[in-house]
């Protein structure tokens, strides 16, 4: 809970509700984010006409639901990825937007890769390149339990919708240009995992021609650096190390830069008794929930550290968001 919503908020929001699964972990962190509400109910939260924005960080399956209920109460959402789980439920919420009427509630989805100071700086040296170009994203995921709720189809719905997605939006975002074709293949033999969706290969074809491919791979070790990126195309290349590094070269040149990390936010304090509040399950069933102090056509901003940094919202457009990556 706290490393989602441990929440600073400028004066353009006020932070109305917390709602948890667990009541003593709703009033505790609700009292120590300064919430001026605390609940266990859903309904308290999305028929209450005083709130604006809802902010769903819960785990997966939860999802589609949330965003579904808050455009039909007319309310913005930021939903963390994945969007969904199921066609189905990416249906529901396609619906639910044409229920909304001309203009619908802002949708955002929780994709922070696109926003790194390394990906923006990575698209504007492909900018004046008219070429398609390739894209290789390479995830050293590191294995997690095979019982760990991300693996369960049903809640998590596996790490390729969970984490792997990060990875697709982000080759999307860096060749401009939506996937029209996809090919995958998982690791498999007698000598295997339990679960093999987590070794895997993505081959992505885009619309404008361009060609991506994920590696999204939990076979390796953690020590090593999570994640790498090379963009090439155009008699130019760019690598991203980690977010913390963008190489790129053109004409016989390369140049390197480093990128400086942020202080993140100091979180707030607790009491002892608060610190062992024990149920796990809360930590990740959470929504935090705002009412805006101007008018929604204004923009809005709120601070947030790690997972979200700032989200700016103007009414009939999509969310934007700055975040460099590495801050978590």
């Amino acid at each position: 809970m706290a490393r989602h919503s441990s929440a600073l908020f400028s004066t353009a929001a006020a932070a109305v509700m917390l709602c948890t699964a667990g009541g003593l972990s709703a009033v505790a962190t609700g009292r120590n984010l300064e919430f001026e509400q605390a609940t266990t109910d859903e309904d308290a939260v999305f028929d209450n006409p005083t709130i604006d924005a809802v902010i769903s960080v819960t785990r997966h399956d939860l999802h589609a639901r949330h965003v579904v209920r808050a455009l039909d109460a007319g309310k913005a959402v930021f939903v963390e990825k994945p969007l969904c789980l199921t066609l189905e439920e990416l249906s529901e919420i396609e619906q639910a937007r044409k229920r909304s009427g001309e203009i619908p509630p802002l949708v955002m989805v929780g994709f922070n890769r696109r926003f790194a100071a390394a990906a923006r700086l990575t698209r504007d040296f492909f900018d004046s390149v008219s070429a398609p170009l390739t894209v290789s994203v390479r995830f050293n995921a590191g294995q997690i339990p095979v019982d760990h709720w991300v693996q369960d189809e049903i809640e998590g719905g596996g790490r390729i919708i969970g984490e792997a997605c990060h990875a697709i939006d982000l080759a999307t975002f860096l060749v401009g240009s939506p996937p029209v074709r996809v090919f995958a293949e998982s690791v498999g033999s007698r000598h295997a995992a339990e679960i093999t969706d987590d070794q895997c290969f993505i081959t992505l074809r885009h619309a404008n021609g361009s060609v991506s491919s994920v590696g999204y791979l939990a076979g390796g070790d953690k020590s090593f650096p999570k994640e790498r990126i090379e963009v090439i195309g155009g008699g130019r290349i760019a690598v991203i190390d980690d977010f913390r590094t963008v190489s790129t070269c053109k004409n016989g040149r390369t140049h390197r830069r480093k990128l400086v990390a942020a202080t993140p936010p100091k979180p707030p304090e607790t009491t002892r008794k608060e610190r062992q509040t024990p149920d796990r399950r809360d930590a990740s069933a959470a929504m935090t929930l705002f009412r805006y102090d101007r008018p929604p056509a204004t923009t809005l901003t709120i601070t947030m550290p790690a997972r979200f940094a700032n989200i700016n919202c103007a009414a009939g457009t999509l969310c934007t968001a700055e975040n460099d990556l590495w801050e978590m």
